[in-house]
């Protein structure tokens, strides 16, 4: 399963993230449309929530934070995320529709989660995984965090996401600077192995540019256009990419996002 590379400093990623707030919230509507979606396991008829209060993990600017105020309210919220620029931006556009809405802000690297002495009913985490060095350590490490019934509700781009880019990168022998996501396969295989009960389903949803410097901008604009490879385009090559890719699709380029959407139960 690829991941991120181990010495790589997850500060760049915080400051990253946290100089794109602002545009983040205005653009990443993928992740907007994900914090509905993964919300919406909660109200499967499998589905039911033991007492307790709420972790969210990488809360970002707040779209899943608000999700779960919305359809959690009555529970108490902790929200954390490794940049302090982002968890400030969530905290002052959340909106509480009660008094009675307890929502706690933390900075925290949610791959080194402490075990708490009380455990939580359930963590959520919206389009984090993918930055983890380690993505089953984490979830393995979630999972003694919540108790016996409780669960992890979790959503986050797959190895099959862009399909285009990387078949363009392959055929024209380009750099593909795309981070390495998660495999679905593999780590759902490792997450079968514990104690627990699995939910999961993918999403294909599909976002539309005018070239591959638009594209790749969308990225840099909500905090995502850090390349972990390390590899970069000469400009002659972004032209290539950007030609090849807008053949493909009538003059337009079309990038599919592959969203896995995991709601896990811890059964003991």
């Amino acid at each position: 399963m690829l991941s991120p590379p181990s010495s790589f400093d997850k500060s760049q990623i915080a400051d990253r993230f946290g100089r794109a707030a602002a545009t983040y919230h205005q653009f990443a509507t993928v992740q907007k449309a994900g914090a509905r979606h993964l919300i919406g396991l909660t109200d499967a008829d499998w589905f039911q929530l033991p007492e307790g209060d709420v972790l969210e993990i990488g809360c970002g600017t707040g779209f899943l934070t608000q999700e779960l105020v919305n359809q959690l309210g009555e529970r108490s919220i902790l929200a954390t995320d490794l940049s302090l620029e982002v968890l400030a931006f969530c905290q002052s556009h959340l909106c509480l529709p009660s008094e009675q809405n307890r929502v706690l802000f933390q900075q925290l690297d949610g791959e080194r989660l402490p075990i708490p002495e009380e455990p939580y009913a359930m963590i959520a985490s919206g389009f984090a995984l993918q930055w983890f060095d380690c993505p089953m350590q984490a979830l393995a490490r979630w999972l003694k965090a919540v108790k016996p019934g409780g669960w992890l509700l979790i959503s986050f781009p797959t190895d099959r996401s862009f399909p285009e880019w990387r078949q363009i990168c392959q055929q024209f022998n380009l750099p593909l600077t795309l981070n390495p996501l998660p495999n679905t396969d593999a780590l759902l295989e490792k997450v079968q192995t514990l104690p627990v009960c699995c939910f999961t389903h993918e999403v294909v949803s599909q976002t539309i540019h005018f070239d591959a410097i638009d594209f790749l901008r969308s990225l840099k604009a909500i905090g995502a256009g850090l390349s972990l490879t390390r590899k970069q385009l000469s400009i002659q090559q972004l032209k290539r990419l950007s030609a090849a890719w807008k053949l493909q699709n009538c003059d337009k380029i079309i990038a599919s996002h592959s969203i896995a959407y995991w709601a896990i139960q811890r059964i003991n």
